[in-house]
């Protein structure tokens, strides 16, 4: 739940940087040291969504195994009782 909150919150962020900087910069002739100074913020916020992307993952499928592992160790624990 936490790392899904984690992307999420960083999405939402891009998407507010992007809202404010057209609503700023968007009657200013663009000049490549504009556009670099603009783009500079995203390179933070990329980078640590991509290096927790793998965690996120790999948090996911073993969660998914243990929630299956648990699921059969309750259904034959079931089974055992009523014999």
């Amino acid at each position: 739940m936490g790392f899904t909150l984690l992307f999420f919150s960083l999405t939402t962020t891009m998407l507010a940087f992007v809202a404010a900087f057209l609503l700023v910069f968007r009657f200013q002739k663009p000049s490549w040291t504009s556009t670099l100074i603009h783009t500079a913020p995203f390179l933070p916020v990329s980078r640590v969504a991509l290096t927790q992307f793998p965690l996120y993952f790999t948090l996911n499928v073993t969660l998914l195994k243990f929630y299956k592992w648990i699921k059969e160790a309750l259904r034959g624990k079931q089974f055992q009782s009523y014999m």
